[in-house]
């Protein structure tokens, strides 16, 4: 006997057969690209998108519950030209994390944004080169860090790696490839096992 129970708290939005107990369209008056989703505690689902409402895009938290997928809130990051979201990451306390991009800058934005949907501290990240791009993020419960992965072209493309803490935004170290040839970062997730 198959149960119509949820499989997991990781998971609420799924029905054990397979079936969707809800889906949900945000917006869609505007040019929007979904870049990432990740389960907190306390019934939530973070989804980080671009969305671009007047010319250049603007990175996109949103919160929702993940039992019948209501809209806790929503937070617009309009900082600068074209803030481009490339993840996102919450950690037990849901606090949620989001990673991005921008054409003001080479390197990555980071948002810390808290429960209630509300940032508590962003950092831009310079890398310099031509061009940056974050491609995951993702949270250690261990040490309270946040770790991102990405790319930097600086005449040719090398995998970059950066860590942050969590509560406050302080860089911890950075890494990255030295080549002469393109070493490409496209992963799109970070296992950190303790």
């Amino acid at each position: 006997m198959r149960s119509e129970h949820s499989i997991s708290k990781r998971k609420p939005y799924l029905r054990e057969v397979g079936d969707s107990l809800w889906n949900v369209t945000y917006g869609a008056e505007y040019n929007q690209i979904g870049s990432g989703v990740v389960t907190g505690n306390d019934d939530r689902i973070y989804v980080s998108a671009s969305e671009a409402p007047v010319g250049d895009f603007d990175m996109l938290l949103i919160a929702y519950n993940a039992t019948d997928g209501t809209e806790i809130w929503s937070k617009q990051i309009t900082e600068a030209n074209n803030e481009l979201s490339y993840g996102v990451t919450a950690d037990a306390r849901n606090n949620s994390y989001i990673v991005g991009s921008n054409d003001d800058v080479f390197g990555f934005r980071i948002y810390a944004v808290n429960y209630s949907g509300d940032v508590t501290w962003n950092r831009t990240h310079l890398i310099g080169g031509e061009s940056a791009t974050p491609y995951a993020i993702a949270f250690d419960e261990y040490d309270q860090t946040i770790t991102i992965v990405g790319e930097v072209n600086v005449g040719n493309s090398l995998y970059y790696l950066t860590k942050y803490n969590a509560t406050d935004g302080v860089n911890i170290w950075n890494k990255s490839i030295e080549s002469t040839l393109n070493e490409n970062a496209y992963g799109r997730g970070i296992d950190i096992d303790n």
